[in-house]
């Protein structure tokens, strides 16, 4: 005597037909799933904001060093010629000075804000 019981060949094909009106249900069901934004996830991809941005910071920057070149001829005007100041003939180099400093603090002002552009993620990178 056996006391397991035993299973027909067709219970067989009726569990087979059911587990594969399951998957195809299944199938349908996760098929209309809806797409969710990247503001969902945490992480917004904008090419647009970052072309607006880049444009913002070459806009600024451009304005930054035309003012800067704008105070460099007023201020070696002011200066006068070399000859005229006997005292102050350092005037002219100074400015000079002072203009190439003010040009490099212009120019890593841009690279910074570009960098601010391009950022991606919330972590600073340290």
């Amino acid at each position: 005597m056996h006391p397991a019981y035993h299973t027909t060949g067709l219970s067989r094909i009726m569990a087979r037909v059911i587990l594969a009106l399951l998957v195809c249900a299944s199938a349908l069901v996760l098929t209309h799933c809806r797409m969710v934004g990247d503001k969902l996830t945490g992480v917004e991809v904008s090419p647009e904001r970052a072309r607006s941005c880049l444009r913002n910071c070459e806009r600024t920057k451009e304005a930054a060093l035309q003012n800067e070149e704008d105070l460099h001829r007023q201020n070696m005007r002011a200066c006068g010629r070399e000859d005229d100041r006997p005292r102050d003939r350092g005037c002219r180099e100074r400015e000079r000075q002072r203009h190439k400093d003010a040009v490099r603090a212009i120019l890593d002002a841009f690279k910074q804000c570009v960098s601010e552009c391009h950022h991606q993620g919330g972590g600073s990178g340290r």
